[in-house]
């Protein structure tokens, strides 16, 4: 509570007892009096680390224009000699993209190629089996019709065989002249 408030309320009620904290005396003056010496002193401290510490930002900032003064300069010379190399890599670069460019080109082409005489290669492939079976089925017909034909001649030729046998039994062979008998003219 505030002192208004002990105030208001020592003249609303009094028999209240307020208490006051009596003076100070002794040691605790000599505390309260060295506190602010060292508070001051803190300040003082602290206000001269500031004045240090604000110099070597001026000084950091001189050196910084110096060093950006030295660093610019060899920046400039820098580029200067480096623009040539890097003309040169752009250059590299421009050529490197060409030549990607030929060669893809050239490997599509080629891919092209390939699959066009792939495509050509499987069709070949497709008629010559084509042929290669009616040519097959072809040489079956010409087998079984020479088969037919030689087992057909070898029939005729055995029935040929077997009719002229059969026509030689039954020939009546020619009487020869014997001495025995008289010829007809005699």
């Amino acid at each position: 509570m505030t002192s208004i408030a002990l105030l208001a309320q020592a003249v609303a009620l009094p028999d209240t007892v307020v208490m006051v904290p009596a003076g100070s005396g002794g040691w605790r003056v000599v505390i309260d009096t060295l506190a602010g010496i060292a508070q001051i002193l803190i300040a003082v401290v602290m206000v001269g680390i500031s004045a240090i510490l604000l110099g070597i930002l001026f000084a950091l900032r001189r050196l910084a224009r110096t060093a950006r003064a030295s660093v610019g300069g060899a920046l400039q010379r820098l580029e200067a000699e480096a623009r040539p190399v890097l003309e040169h890599a752009r250059a590299i670069g421009s050529d490197a993209r060409v030549l990607s460019t030929t060669l893809r080109k050239d490997f599509d082409d080629f891919n092209q190629t390939i699959m066009a005489a792939n495509q050509r290669l499987n069709h070949a492939a497709e008629v010559a089996e084509e042929r290669i079976a009616r040519f097959n089925a072809l040489l079956e017909v010409m087998q079984q019709e020479a088969e037919d034909l030689f087992i057909g001649t070898a029939s005729t030729v055995r029935g040929i065989r077997t009719g002229t046998a059969e026509l030689r039994r039954f020939r009546t062979p020619a009487p020869t002249p014997s001495a025995e008998e008289p010829v007809d003219g005699e």
